[in-house]
This record gives structure tokens, C-alpha cells and sequence, in this order.
């Protein structure tokens, strides 16, 4: 017969307060209620602290999932990601593509201009690659001047689509590394799509290679991978 609940009033106080409260029937001797007991705690501090602990706790899971630099998701997350979205992709045979992008000639830009332009390049790409995708595509910075980006629900064609218009953008970036110089810089990119069954690293592999071939014909292009003929 007892109760207790917490709840938020928004009229109490300047802001509104949290309140913990219990009631109990008080009973006389033969038994039939008589009254009641209640008790009133405010929790607004409790309730403030908890939350700015969930707040702490998401800004440190994103954090921990996100490349400082680029502000895409970091490599750690995409070895996550790629077989939770595989394991989709097999359960309800729906497509999904993957695109490596790598800046061309990135050793040779530091090597001119230094580290600290070089940081501005990757941060130009990583801009571009979010400009271009999708919400419910997801991007990552693999490592170095390589990119990743999976893209659900999406076949070679359209990822070939969405490649060429991030290269397209990126290239005609305008890159000052000082106040008189204008660099262009451009990426190769490798877009494949995925083979039910297969693993994750002939998966990356399969893309991966085609950033390999962009390079070897000549760089600033997009390559697709199609997957293997055998393949079911």
C-alpha cells in the first residue's frame, strides 16, 4: 500500500525542481485508514549531477570514437562499424559500398610547405568527403592521408557517383600554404562493394586497391572494384 515516485515540477523555483516523494496510509487500531504519511525530498542536485555525468560520459564516448584532427570517426570505430554493417548487410541482402580515398602526393606536400599545412589538407578532405555523403553514410580517417567511408543501402554505380563528386570538389579546393602561393591537391579514390560472407579485410582490400590503380593511371581519378565473378 506504500508508493513512491520522482518527478519534475517546472513551476517550483526559478527553474523547476526535482522532488522524491513517498506516501503510506496511516491506519488506526482497527485497521480502516485514517490518514496518510508522506514525505517530500528535493533532488534537484542529484538529478543535476547525474545528468552532467551523462553529459561527461557522451562527450568521452565521442571522443574516444573520433579522430581529433578531421573530426571524422577514427580507425578504431570503423574496424566496429565495417562488421556491424556487413553483418547487416549478409542478414538482409542489402548492398553497401566502400570508398578509400588517399591525397595524392601528400609526402611531397609536407615536404614543401610542412606538417602544419599538410594538417589543413587532410581537414580540407575530410570537409569535402562530409559535404558529399549522405547522413546515413559514415566517414573515417583510416590513417595518415587515407580515408574511409561505408556507404549502406548503395551499389558500385552510386558509389562511383558520390566518389567522383568528392574528388570533383576536392580538387578544385583552393590551398594556400601561404599568403602567395595557391596549391590544388586531389585524391585517388577505390569504391567496391561488398560480397556477403566475405572478410573485412578482403573487403578494404578489394577498395584499397583500386586507390593503387588510380594512382598507377595517373592519379585524381576514381577506380571501381567490382567484386569477384565466382563470388555469390
Amino acid at each position: 500500500g506504500t508508493y513512491e515516485a520522482e518527478d519534475f515540477f517546472p513551476s517550483f523555483g526559478r527553474s523547476g525542481r526535482w522532488l522524491y516523494f513517498t506516501a503510506a496510509p496511516l491506519k488506526g487500531a482497527d485497521g480502516r485508514i485514517i490518514g496518510a504519511i508522506e514525505t517530500l525530498q528535493d533532488i534537484t542536485e542529484q538529478k543535476r549531477a547525474e545528468e552532467q555525468l551523462r553529459q561527461s560520459e557522451e562527450r568521452y564516448r565521442v571522443l574516444s570514437i573520433t579522430d581529433g584532427m578531421t573530426g571524422l570517426y577514427n580507425a578504431r570505430h570503423f574496424s566496429q562499424r565495417i562488421v556491424e554493417e556487413m553483418d547487416r548487410c549478409g542478414r538482409y541482402r542489402h548492398p553497401l559500398a566502400l570508398m578509400v580515398l588517399d591525397v595524392d602526393n601528400f609526402k611531397a606536400f609536407n615536404d614543401t610547405w610542412g606538417h602544419v599545412q599538410g594538417d589543413q589538407v587532410l581537414i580540407r578532405l575530410a570537409d569535402c568527403i562530409t559535404q558529399c555523403l549522405r547522413r546515413s553514410d559514415q566517414a573515417f580517417r583510416y590513417g595518415g592521408e587515407e580515408f574511409v567511408t561505408l556507404l549502406p543501402e548503395t551499389d558500385l554505380a552510386e558509389a562511383e557517383a558520390a566518389a567522383e563528386r568528392i574528388r570533383a570538389m576536392f580538387a578544385s579546393c583552393q590551398i594556400t600554404p601561404t599568403a602567395d602561393a595557391e596549391v590544388r591537391c586531389t585524391a585517388s579514390i577505390g569504391v567496391t562493394v561488398f560480397v556477403p560472407g566475405e572478410a573485412p579485410r578482403d573487403f578494404v582490400a578489394r577498395a584499397d586497391s583500386g586507390t593503387y590503380e588510380a594512382k598507377r593511371q595517373g592519379k585524381n581519378r576514381v577506380i571501381q572494384i567490382p567484386p569477384p565473378v565466382t563470388a555469390t
